[in-house]
């Protein structure tokens, strides 16, 4: 089972995904193409996200081969949900 297939299969059985520090990954959707994947704040510099599905959908990522660890779009999602309270961030 892929980290992928893991994190769908916890989700689906409501539990809150979490590692080892016990930091929950919020859900995001992206304004723009409406990927959603879980992110995690461990402080105002530190972002992790981790997709649950194809980055297909995405209009920067795509299914590009070389794998780009950025989306702008998706970037500005996140601050997004962090200005409304909805992504807590330690430290702010």
């Amino acid at each position: 089972m892929t980290t992928v297939d893991m994190a769908t299969e916890r989700v689906a059985d409501g539990a809150a995904l979490r590692d080892w520090d016990d930091t929950p990954l919020i859900p995001v959707w992206c304004e723009h193409c409406a990927s959603r994947v879980f992110v995690r704040k461990k402080s105002p510099e530190h972002t992790q996200v981790q997709w649950t599905t194809s980055t297909e959908r995405c209009l920067e990522l795509g299914d590009a081969d070389d794998r780009r660890i950025t989306c702008s779009r998706l970037r500005s999602s996140i601050e997004a949900a962090v200005k409304r309270g909805a992504l807590p961030v330690p430290g702010l």
